[in-house]
């Protein structure tokens, strides 16, 4: 994992330390599943380390893998990728044989999905082995 010697983070240095997007931090923090302060004379959010490592434990996103280019997959990134269509991605994962990270979305039925880098790197190995042989 990255060293990082701050404490206090902006919302792209949050998003480089988590693995996902600014507006995907910028979502998540407006959805309130990520505490962040506002300051009021700039608008800016500011992240605390604790706050984005307690995140990161709560829906099980690997820090190692958020160092990883990329750090994390959606369903359609990886089919695309594996060069196979986003309906095996999802049997692969309705299985378990694919892990996920899972975030609900708060006041919805509504989850989102992300494939971890390691997880994905196995599926498309898997996947490029089964085309070659098939």
């Amino acid at each position: 994992m990255r060293h990082y010697a701050t404490d206090s983070f902006s919302k792209d240095a949050a998003s480089r330390f988590l693995g996902f997007s600014p507006p995907t931090i910028q979502r998540w923090t407006e959805a309130k599943l990520i505490v962040a302060a506002r300051n009021k004379g700039t608008g800016l959010w500011t992240y605390r380390r604790n706050e984005l490592e307690r995140f990161a434990a709560k829906v099980g996103i690997s820090l190692d893998d958020a160092q990883c280019n990329p750090p994390h997959y959606s369903v359609s990134r990886l089919a695309k990728t594996s060069k196979t269509h986003p309906s095996r991605v999802r049997r692969f994962i309705d299985r378990g044989e694919l892990r996920v990270i899972r975030v609900e979305v708060p006041g919805s039925k509504n989850e989102i999905v992300f494939i971890g880098h390691a997880a994905a790197g196995r599926f498309i190995a898997d996947q490029a082995k089964a085309q070659k042989a098939g």
